[in-house]
């Protein structure tokens, strides 16, 4: 049977700690006992009190998100996650987080989310960006009805000239406007999210299309793929798949 430390271990080994941020915090976040034997476990973008109640329900002993549990130090802990910590606690339910080392690694979020949208020839530049191409180019309305289609993230922000072709994309899930002067020159298009208005205005100057499909939108799909990654490889063990949503709708 395994265990908290073993599966800690496979999946550090995808995804090394050394590949982390220096802001970030994770790896193992809660955990009784590290040796203790995991029968069924859950797997989600992010602990939140429904993904919590949701592994109390089903019996899991092990929950493991992309978003880490324990971000910031805390100075105090109430409300939802005082609750959160008892239900856990009290189910002696271990939390794991893999968080900018996962989305680095090879095979993580964002070679995922390359894939996710069908790109060919995907190709890592800088430590998070993926670059790839389409099948066919595109226009701007084209490619965001596409990437609707893909991801599923309905309504989104986005920049592009009424004479946009795309053929090459950049990809970063979750929070990447950082990156954006990188993709100049390397993609025509570049689909990431929480974009600001600056952004836009930069986008613009650049002159790349750029689509803010949501961070939950663009991270989910890696997290689905570690559940049946772990599936494979931890066959003694009964791993569930939570969609914790997005944490807002558009109107």
């Amino acid at each position: 049977m395994a265990t908290v430390r073993e599966i800690d271990a496979f999946v550090t080994e995808l995804a090394p700690s050394c590949l982390s941020e220096d802001w970030d915090n994770d790896g193992v976040m809660l955990c009784g006992n590290p040796d203790g034997i995991v029968k069924r476990a859950v797997v989600c973008l992010e602990v939140g009190i429904d993904a919590v109640k949701y592994a109390e329900e089903t019996g899991a002993n092990l929950i493991i998100t992309h978003h880490p549990f324990i971000f910031r130090a805390m100075k105090n802990v109430k409300g939802e996650k005082y609750t959160e910590l008892q239900l856990l606690m009290k189910n002696d339910i271990s939390v794991l987080s893999y968080h900018t080392r996962y989305d680095k690694s090879k095979g993580g979020v964002n070679d995922i989310l390359a894939e996710s949208l069908g790109l060919s020839d995907i190709c890592s530049c800088g430590e998070f960006l993926r670059v790839g191409e389409l099948d066919d180019e595109m226009s701007g309305e084209d490619f965001a009805e596409y990437l609707r289609t893909k991801l599923g993230c309905g309504i989104m922000k986005a920049y592009f000239e009424k004479d946009t072709k795309i053929k090459k994309v950049a990809v970063c899930g979750g929070a990447g406007k950082e990156f954006l002067a990188q993709v100049q020159g390397l993609a025509e298009a570049y689909v990431s999210a929480d974009f600001s208005h600056e952004t836009f205005r930069e986008a613009r100057a650049y002159g790349v299309a750029v689509f803010d499909a949501g961070h939950y939108f663009t991270e989910n799909p890696a997290a689905k793929k570690l559940k049946e990654l772990l599936k494979e490889n931890f066959a003694d063990v009964a791993f569930d798949f939570y969609d914790v949503k997005s944490p807002f709708f558009t109107i």
